[in-house]
């Protein structure tokens, strides 16, 4: 997967998230629509932090590893 990929795959991903809360909030009772929104957030929540990981080691921030220190790291430099 190149740089470029990682950060479409997480934009697309995102996209589909949204998608998902949309029809979720016009059928709240729709079981399936809402283990699909789950699977949709974890997929989407597993991109960005790659990313994001990504981004800090082409800046020169390696040896983070865990998504947490990932975004501990980014929200630092914000």
């Amino acid at each position: 997967m190149t740089k470029s990929n990682k950060k479409e795959n997480f934009e697309k991903a995102l996209k589909r998230l949204k998608e998902a809360v949309i029809k979720y909030n016009t059928n709240k009772s729709d079981d399936i629509v809402r283990d699909g929104l789950i699977q949709r957030f974890e997929f989407t929540y597993e991109l960005s932090w790659k990313a994001a990981k990504e981004k800090l080691e082409e800046i020169g921030i390696s040896e983070i590893y865990s998504p947490r220190a990932v975004f501990k790291e980014v929200f630092s430099k914000i």
